[in-house]
């Protein structure tokens, strides 16, 4: 931020309201004891029997916990 305009302070002021209106809202994470990341992946290479696309996604883990996943077809 070595030259921060005010499109910049609307977007900090407009995400910072996002947040202040969603204190109940977040992620849960469990202690666990096992400090790994852990990301799985798998694709079905024109595995739909309608239109031949294909099917992939993945999901990533942290300590245990779910962080991030995606499919796409």
């Amino acid at each position: 931020m070595n030259n921060p305009t005010e499109k910049h302070m609307t977007t900090v002021i407009r995400i910072l309201r996002y947040l202040k209106m969603t204190l109940g809202k977040g992620l849960f994470f469990q202690r666990a004891t096992k400090k790994e990341i852990e990301i799985f992946s798998d694709a079905d290479w024109a595995g739909s029997v309608t239109d031949r696309r294909s099917t992939s996604g993945y999901c990533s883990f942290v300590w245990g916990n779910l962080v991030t996943w995606r499919s796409k077809k």
